[in-house]
């Protein structure tokens, strides 16, 4: 910029292989002579800006000050102690003259026995001498102490400055890793790459100030919504859990009674036919899969109900009522012409199985079969008699 010195990357000195670090860095950053200067160059060109002093002026306006001088440790020591060394000198000679002020000042006593002017003229000579001596190195030696504590305190002023670079520099240690592949890159690659990240910055608009406020804020929102979501799914999943708990119970519970069922229908199909029969689950796996049902009387081949004959058909049905009954019994049943399509002998079978169970549960039946209401205890006619139902009631006598 116009009244600059130049830009800090063509000012200082360094080794050739950290160019490109170097031109990242301080080619962007102008050096001028003082801040009244930066602040006039600022008010022109928005550049980052440094004064000799070591005043920093950001190119976002924020100004830093801090005047660095390279610190010599090793000249403070030497300074240091050449100073004590004179001090100690200075302090050696002024005792000297002191020891000297002592007897020079007997001699002075014993002078005034002296009648001769002339060696009290030269003892005074002598003494003045002596005395402006003292004073001379006394103000020498102040003037050591003086300095000794100048330079103390400018010692703990660069320890400090430097103890504030050390601080940053380990800030910015490590950078070599995250510049990456720009260290490889030269000058004019890094220059464009500045102006396109400049201007995608531009494009970027206004800076929301309130963004990191809201931001917390919807963070906080986040963080709730996060938190009943996380117990919803934990509710969910002890949900999940219990059902699953449940559907093992349920089927256990379910195979258990299908076990006992599917025995209670092969015993009963027994009696009723001396066949064979099978109850079993179209899908195992599936408890709310089809029930297949397998029967056959003495002497025929295993079929499916659906190849059965209509007889056979009943009997099956009603095996599988029974079965069901044995294993959950319930007070009474109602069978409404159960038997119609039965021929004598099967309904002679079925009223032996009703007389059978009916020792433990009720059994009402209607029937237009003679086989059948023999095997009952108590018999109930309906007949009409003039327009009306008339009802007979026969107690048969026990077999």
């Amino acid at each position: 910029p116009k009244d600059s010195i130049g830009w800090v990357s063509d000012l200082i000195k360094f080794d050739t292989k950290y160019v490109n670090i170097v031109n990242y860095v301080f080619s962007s950053t102008a050096c001028v002579e003082n801040i009244d200067t930066a602040k006039r160059i600022f008010d022109k060109d928005r550049v980052r800006l440094v004064t000799l002093d070591g005043d920093l002026i950001e190119s976002s306006g924020s100004i830093t000050g801090g005047f660095y001088k390279k610190r010599d440790d090793n000249r403070f020591g030497q300074d240091i102690e050449r100073l004590e060394r004179e001090n100690q000198e200075l302090e050696k000679e002024i005792e000297r003259l002191e020891t000297e002020l002592s007897r020079l000042s007997k001699d002075e006593v014993k002078s005034e026995s002296i009648s001769s002017e002339v060696r009290k003229i030269k003892f005074d000579d002598r003494m003045k001498k002596f005395r402006e001596r003292r004073k001379e190195l006394y103000e020498n030696r102040l003037n050591m102490l003086q300095k000794i504590n100048e330079i103390k305190i400018e010692r703990a002023r660069s320890e400090a400055r430097f103890e504030n670079i050390k601080f940053q520099w380990e800030k910015y240690t490590g950078w070599e890793k995250k510049l990456g592949d720009f260290l490889n890159h030269k000058e004019g690659h890094l220059r464009e790459r500045q102006k396109y990240l400049v201007l995608k910055i531009e494009e970027l608009g206004p800076i929301n100030l309130k963004a990191t406020e809201e931001f917390d804020s919807l963070i906080k929102d986040f963080e709730a919504f996060k938190e009943k979501f996380d117990k919803i799914v934990e509710e969910k999943n002890i949900i999940a859990s219990s059902v699953l708990e449940i559907e093992g119970k349920r089927k256990e519970v379910f195979s258990l009674a299908l076990s006992r069922i599917v025995k209670g229908f092969k015993e009963i199909w027994t009696d009723l036919t001396n066949g064979e029969s099978d109850l079993k689950l179209e899908n195992p796996d599936n408890l709310e899969s089809g029930l297949v049902i397998s029967a056959s009387p003495s002497g025929k081949k295993l079929l499916n109900l659906d190849a059965m004959s209509g007889g056979e058909k009943t009997l099956t049905a009603l095996a599988f009522l029974f079965a069901i009954q044995r294993y959950k019994p319930c007070p009474f049943y109602i069978l409404d012409e159960a038997d119609a399509a039965l021929d004598k002998s099967n309904s002679q079978k079925l009223g032996d199985l009703i007389k059978k169970h009916s020792k433990s549960t009720q059994f009402i039946l209607i029937s237009h079969n003679d086989e059948i209401i023999k095997s009952a205890d108590q018999v109930y006619g309906i007949s009409m008699e003039d327009g009306e139902s008339k009802i007979i009631a026969v107690k048969l006598p026990e077999n």
